[in-house]
């Protein structure tokens, strides 16, 4: 069965839909095609942009509901929703502008967060203005 929703201009009729859409295969307009299970396993589970210091300040985020301050260039990033296992990935940036030389590195992973640190080039740990995170995995 195929299910085809476009609008075109024309206001679509509401509906409460509270089941689930269970499809093996995704197509878009032009026909292109990607397995759902594709869709599901390659999609961020969460992601962080924040400003580190003892109060973290979040710019913009999905599935994290806090960052955890632990000391100097220490930072837990807590999920809203736990991942199914430690067994994810996470891409991690972190930096000053103008600034080279500086490092974050994974510290531990669990289902419920995600802790890394952040050094200098002298490898001093330090607080970094510009911090992203991205987790992927299931």
């Amino acid at each position: 069965m195929t299910v085809i929703i476009d609008t075109n201009g024309i206001t679509a009729p509401t509906a409460n839909i509270t089941n689930t859409i269970t499809a093996n295969t995704m197509v878009d307009a032009t026909g292109n095609t990607i397995p759902a299970s594709t869709l599901v396993q390659g999609s961020a589970k969460a992601w962080v942009k924040f400003t580190a210091s003892a109060s973290p300040t979040i710019n913009g985020s999905f599935n994290v509901s806090s960052i955890t301050y632990n000391g100097t260039g220490d930072f837990s990033i807590n999920f809203t929703t736990a991942m199914s296992n430690a067994n994810y990935v996470a891409a991690i940036s972190c930096g000053e502008a103008g600034s080279s030389s500086r490092t974050c590195s994974p510290y531990s992973f669990s289902t419920s967060s995600y802790r890394f640190w952040s050094y200098s080039g002298a490898n001093v740990q330090l607080n970094m203005p510009l911090n992203s995170v991205i987790i992927f995995g299931t």
